[in-house]
């Protein structure tokens, strides 16, 4: 099992930039595909939103990390877990509360005011002396938080799932995301990351606020976004942030961005 968190900073941070916390366990031979989608997705939000990642069960059985996590959230955190994930494998049983638990108190110790969410990926049913019930008891707490948990089964038992999936509040559809591949594993990943993907930013805070929008570019990994319908626009008279829309919301919420910048009188 695994916990891994991502918030913001692509550019400067969205308005209301997301914090992540994932749980994983699946099987050994679901091991290596995971590893392959997350290898293949987490370096296109790496600069995006600050990972962590908490690794469980630890020392095999039902251990879980003494803090609940191993790796503090962090910017470029993503390397850190494609090393972790290279170290570690499936080990023990499926605590799946007690990780859920150990995530709430690490929440709760550590505030913050942006929004935050959990990716629980799971081929198994919890035990180590908790039952579904229980676990579905856990996410309503965490909602009650203030945190929302996206439910991914890699794959798993589907009823179980699908509780965990409603109580978390993030279902897709009415039930949890499935993947039973490596590509699955990683359109699942894409889809989860982009859900919460915001399309509103504020600008780097500049000497005197933009007069003249045709002197502002912005760029998605250096590619110019123009203004427009299917661009930006400013959210306001102030002329400090920006929405996307259209294709360009759109391009951020697919996961496809990995570097927002704003340029002002530069030619």
């Amino acid at each position: 099992d695994q916990t891994s968190s991502p918030t913001c900073a692509a550019g400067r941070p969205p308005a209301n930039c997301p914090t992540w916390l994932g749980s994983i366990r699946p099987s050994s031979t679901r091991w290596g595909a995971l590893r392959t989608a997350v290898n293949q997705v987490l370096p296109r939000v790496d600069l995006t939103y600050e990972l962590g990642v908490a690794i469980y069960p630890i020392n095999g059985s039902c251990g879980i990390a003494p803090t609940g996590v191993n790796l503090p959230p962090i910017t470029g955190g993503g390397s850190l877990i494609q090393m972790f994930l290279s170290q570690f494998g499936p080990d023990g049983a499926t605590p799946t509360q007690q990780a859920l638990d150990a995530a709430r108190r690490w929440y709760a110790s550590n505030p913050s005011t942006l929004p935050r969410f959990i990716l629980l990926a799971t081929d198994g049913a919890p035990n180590c002396g908790s039952d579904v019930g229980e676990v579905v008891s856990s996410l309503q707490a965490l909602r009650s938080a203030g945190v929302d948990t996206f439910v991914l089964g890699i794959p798993g038992p589907a009823s179980a799932l699908q509780q965990m999936a409603i109580a978390g509040g993030r279902a897709r559809n009415g039930t949890f995301y499935e993947a039973n591949n490596t590509a699955q594993l990683e359109q699942a990943l894409r889809e989860i990351t982009a859900a919460v993907a915001e399309c509103q930013y504020d600008l780097p805070s500049p000497p005197a606020p933009v007069r003249d929008p045709s002197l502002l570019r912005i760029t998605f990994d250096g590619v110019t976004v123009a203004p427009g319908g299917n661009g930006w626009v400013f959210t306001d008279s102030t002329n400090r942030s920006i929405r996307f829309q259209g294709a360009a919301c759109t391009t951020l919420r697919a996961g496809n961005v990995r570097r927002i910048t704003a340029l002002y009188n530069c030619r």
